[in-house]
């Protein structure tokens, strides 16, 4: 009884299995009454039943006193004690009465869930009838066992069956729906005490990508309020405790009973809403205070009043499924809740640092000056510290072996730094190198599943769902060119550029010889990766919020709204199930069908196609203009009764003005389209929607419906064998699987790296004829190759350099450059020389060991002496260990040649007295 085993599998509940069930559950309920007898005995009645460890470890007799089950409870094994168990609908009794051997119980239990699953949605709901009491109350699974089965050795077969039923009833498994159970879960009878839905129903819900998941009601929640109120909460899907504000019905089971008309109006009353909002602070018009669900309601009675749609008001008038009208109704306006939580930041939490200047320019497709400033610094900037790093790593040198040239790309190379600092800055490095793994790259991949539309839920989740709903508009083709181009630079600076920058940092400290050199390069090159959130989050960059609120607003929109198919006659066709030939004709014969810019211009002053308020808009508009142009100036009054044109970012409003100027007299280049709020304005063809608007048939009830013995209408029983939509489709919305962010990341990460987004996104674009987004797809889909590559590579990347540090430590630190066996190494230089200090070495003496190590003195910054030791470690080495360790042969041989190196530098006794003068023994 598995909620997630997948619906392919049949399940079929062995005997042995539920009586074992049986048995566990007895003896829990045995223990629970033994210890409420004992807190009895010890405390009395009262306070046992405070501390009795569960309310539920008994139940009163004297509740049950009426009860069949009571009365069964000193039954015997005859079976005829007990009267069959049957499953009562509308259709009467439909199941056989009996069991008649071992062999086809589990044919029959089998059978009795199955039907209890497609019957609980009637009108009557599923009932266990016994003694003919057909209004008595389905017991609980614990009940049954305390009161019928209190004893393995009474379990009989149809004793089985009911506890098989009611471990069904209370632990419903997932399976496949069919147009029936999507019919009655729109149809279901509504309980006056508020509850929507009852276990068993199927409706929809979001998943975390924002995307509507079909899914079953599996449990209900009461909660009784102070107030004398009930709260209703439910478990639908993975998704729990559920308001009825976050569920609607099921799409399939809407289409069926009222058809594609409601779903014609959807759309056209998104475009009313964006020709209403406005970005406009203190406007009655603003996007902020404007009441969207509202404005929604009053068009959707003002279309359901036409006098074309009649037929549809008749039909839901219907009694057959007038009960449904709200249901329809609550889903039509669930784009428009979501908007106004937009607005109001009901769940919706605008502050995240999450929030980069590309995320800006991903949702609004302007304000590019910033995103191009923040590019040029987080691509400069590191490519200098990985060419310098380089450098000093010598990694242009060749090395004999390939471990020879990883020591050179990723072991300290300074050839002055002393052991101790070496060995700190390994321990720091590594440190750092812990934190990454602990940290960071929990970090990176969180965000990662964000960046990438994973989605979730709550406010904490809002740049994650931001995120969804734009990768679904990019999927959807319904996206301008600068936000397609402005939400490439977010994923791929949220992404790909977060874990290369990660991989550099860790190549960057590997080549540091200082400990604090080695932590403010890690913090500098973190600080650029954040650079574009640093933009974003000052406060003079978008205060209060406004634009990425009308933003997401804006892109939500067009998630909704079904581009492809009204500008195209066949998906139009396709979709809305309208005879193409019928919607040109009602388009003139425009293949673009309800796309027309020339249309939609000459739509906007033609009253017909007006309610009063518009007529009032219209008019106030037309008065300001007039006045304006009287007097000569721009503004004021045109702004407050004519829809301005708002562009984020200076830049680019200038670029606007520029262009409307050039073209002012011409309405269609104007580019008033570019605002905020003005993305669906070519689609405003009022005269072409009052026509389309009202074409889609409405669905013959009689089709769906038919009577039972009683005279009532009942779906019929023919649909219960329909598991795919009219399409031959599998039902919008509903997957074999439930989905959660962890099996989405990971399905999303596989179809990734197996080029089956790619293939899929090229051969959707190639099918339209949309060969430049199909070179545009390729781009992309390499990009976000790369960048789930490297979301894999990165943590094995981290840990193969964490165990070469520790290797540059033991054999680079330890085994090559401390004291050895052998001799003395580059660690011992100043040892060796603090030695020939001690034994009378002079300043002289150490002036010389400078010039033999470097060729020069080494003279320090104020050039009034030299520093020291500043020795060539593998110079030296190598000349004590070619003087076989003798020191004195070693410092007579330095002697020697420091003589030939002054004279032929021509350094006197003057030149070293006054280095020498400046020198001491502390400099050591």
């Amino acid at each position: 009884l598995d909620g997630d085993m997948p619906v392919s599998i049949n399940l079929r509940p062995q005997k042995t299995d539920v009586i074992s069930m049986i048995q566990a559950r007895r003896k829990e309920l045995d223990r629970r009454e033994r210890v409420t007898e004992r807190n009895k005995e010890i405390f009395g009645e009262e306070i046992a039943a405070l501390i009795d460890d569960d309310d539920d470890a008994s139940v009163d007799p004297s509740s049950v006193a009426s009860s069949s089950f009571d009365r069964s409870r000193c039954e015997t094994h005859d079976d005829s004690s007990v009267n069959a168990i049957a499953y009562y609908d509308d259709d009467d009794l439909v199941l056989n009465s009996g069991i008649e051997n071992e062999d086809n119980y589990h044919h029959f239990s089998t059978e009795i869930i199955t039907t209890s699953e497609d019957l609980e949605r009637n009108v009557n709901r599923t009932k266990i009838i016994q003694n003919e009491d057909e209004d008595e109350e389905y017991p609980n699974f614990d009940e049954f066992i305390f009161y019928v089965a209190a004893d393995v050795r009474q379990l009989n077969d149809r004793r089985l069956q009911v506890a098989v039923v009611l471990l069904e009833r209370e632990n419903l498994r997932r399976r496949s729906p069919n147009v029936r159970d999507l019919i009655t879960s729109v149809l279901r009878p509504k309980d006056n005490d508020g509850q929507k839905y009852v276990v068993g129903d199927w409706a929809e819900i979001l998943s975390p990508n924002q995307v509507w998941s079909l899914e079953m009601v599996t449990k209900v929640f009461k909660e009784a309020k102070s107030n004398g109120k009930v709260n209703f909460y439910y478990d639908v899907g993975r998704r729990t405790h559920l308001l009825p504000y976050e569920i609607r019905v099921p799409e399939e089971g809407l289409i069926r009973l009222f058809g594609y008309r409601p779903f014609l109006w959807q759309q056209w009353a998104l475009l009313k809403v964006e020709e209403k909002i406005r970005f406009h602070k203190n406007h009655p018009y603003d996007f902020e205070v404007f009441n969207i669900p509202e404005y929604a309601r009053y068009l959707w009675f003002r279309w359901l009043d036409n006098a074309n749609n009649l037929d549809f008001k008749k039909h839901l008038q219907d009694s057959r499924v007038s009960s449904s009208e709200e249901d329809l109704f609550d889903y039509m306006m669930k784009p428009f809740y979501i908007l106004d939580d937009i607005r109001r930041e009901n769940e919706w939490d605008f502050d995240s640092d999450n929030f980069s200047v590309f995320t800006y320019f991903s949702l609004l497709g302007s304000g590019i000056l910033f995103p191009t400033i923040a590019l040029i610094l987080q691509i400069t900037i590191p490519s200098i510290i990985v060419y310098h790093t380089l450098q000093e790593a010598n990694w242009y040198e060749l090395a004999e072996t390939p471990i020879q040239y990883l020591e050179q790309m990723f072991c300290v190379t300074d050839e002055i730094a002393f052991c101790m600092s070496l060995k700190l800055t390994t321990f720091i490095v590594i440190c750092i190198q812990v934190l990454y793994i602990t940290k960071v790259m929990p970090d990176t991949g969180y965000m990662f599943a964000e960046v990438i539309g994973i989605g979730g839920f709550g406010p904490e989740k809002t740049y994650a769902r931001c995120q969804s709903i734009r990768a679904r508009v990019l999927r959807d083709n319904s996206d301008r060119f600068g936000q397609t181009i402005g939400y490439i630079l977010d994923r791929y600076m949220n992404t790909t550029y977060t874990y290369l920058i990660f991989a550099v940092n860790l190549f960057n400290i590997l080549n540091q010889a200082s400990p604090t050199e080695v932590i403010l390069n890690a913090l500098a090159l973190e600080f650029v990766d954040r650079i574009d959130e640093y933009y974003s989050s000052a406060d003079w960059w978008d205060p209060g919020r406004r634009w990425l609120k009308a933003g997401t607003m804006e892109v939500f929109i067009q998630s909704i709204f079904e581009f492809q198919s009204l500008r195209n006659s066949h998906r139009f066709s396709a979709k809305y199930k309208i005879d193409e030939e019928l919607i040109k004709r009602s388009c003139d014969g425009d293949s673009s069908l309800l796309m027309n810019a020339h249309v939609a211009l000459d739509c906007q002053g033609d009253l017909k196609f007006m309610s009063d308020d518009e007529i009032f808009d219209y008019y106030s508009s037309k008065y300001a203009r007039q006045k304006a142009r009287a007097l000569g100036y721009s503004g004021g009054a045109i702004f407050e009764f004519s829809k301005p044109s708002v562009v984020f970012g200076s830049f680019d409003q200038w670029i606007y003005n520029m262009h409307s100027l050039i073209f002012k007299n011409n309405d269609l280049n104007s580019g008033d389209h570019f605002g905020v709020f003005k993305r669906l304005r070519n689609y405003c063809t009022w005269s072409r929607w009052d026509k389309v608007l009202f074409l889609a048939d409405i669905p013959e009830l009689d089709d769906l419906f038919e009577k039972n013995k009683f005279g009532n209408s009942v779906v019929k029983k023919k649909f219960e064998v329909n598991k795919f939509s009219e399409d031959g489709f599998k039902f919008k919305n509903f997957r074999e699987k439930t989905w959660n962010a962890v099996s989405l990341f990971a399905k999303k990460r596989k179809d990734v790296l197996w080029f089956k987004c790619l293939r899929s996104d090229v051969r959707s674009a190639l099918h339209r004829g949309d060969f430049c987004r199909a070179i545009g797809c390729i781009v992309y889909g390499i990009q976000e190759w790369i960048s789930f590559a490297l979301q894999s590579i990165f943590p094995w990347y981290n840990l193969f350099l964490m165990a070469f540090a520790i290797y540059c430590y033991n054999w680079n630190i330890i085994g090559a450059l401390e004291r050895a066996d052998d001799g003395y190494y580059r660690c011992d230089c100043k040892v060796f020389g603090e030695g020939f200090v001690r034994g009378g070495f002079s300043c002289s003496g150490a002036y010389s060991f400078s010039i033999y190590s470097f060729g020069e003195p080494i003279i320090n910054e104020s050039g009034d002496g030299f520093r020291n030791p500043y020795f060539n470690c593998e110079l030296i080495n190598n000349a004590i260990e070619s003087d076989g360790y003798n020191i004195t042969h070693t410092v007579m041989n330095i002697a020697r040649t420091t003589a030939i190196i002054r004279d032929d530098l021509g350094i006197t006794q003057a030149d070293e007295d006054e280095a020498c003068s400046n020198w001491e023994y502390a400099d050591l």
